[in-house]
């Protein structure tokens, strides 16, 4: 995989690359395949991206997922220097709440009709991370 910036996580055997297209950061874990980390519909005008996160259901439930968003949302609002990444799960995905609200992420609301899930219109909960939800020893330059 080409890559134009990495961050090495030794605590989670994690590395974070950013693809050269500026579309996608990919959390790889070299021993394990059972989690995936995506930012996505990066918007380099309103410096915003999605956030993306899949767990393996027999893997759920150990806080991997969590401490993983947490370092993706850092990475991008300090390599990357996003202002805003948004989290959306459908309002039924409890465990994807769990995950964003673990992270920090503040929920903003419900929308209607915003994802489609086997061929149905779901309502989704949305989440936001800025620069206000990083540790306080975050740079205060983003």
């Amino acid at each position: 995989v080409t890559v134009t910036a990495c961050l090495l996580s030794v605590a989670l055997g994690a590395v974070l690359c950013l693809r050269p297209d500026h579309t996608a950061l990919f959390l790889l874990l070299p021993l394990w395949l059972f989690l995936r980390m995506a930012l996505n519909a990066i918007d380099g005008i309103h410096r915003t991206a999605n956030l993306g996160y899949w767990v393996r259901t027999s893997e759920t439930g150990r806080g991997i997922a969590s401490a993983a968003t947490r370092l993706t949302a850092r990475f991008g609002i300090l390599e990357l220097r996003l202002h805003r990444l948004e989290i959306l799960a459908a309002t039924h995905n409890l465990a994807s709440i769990r995950v964003a609200e673990k992270a920090g992420a503040v929920r903003e609301g419900v929308l209607r009709d915003r994802l489609r899930l086997d061929d149905k219109s779901r309502d989704a909960v949305v989440f936001s991370i800025t620069r206000r939800e990083l540790p306080t020893d975050a740079p205060a330059d983003c």
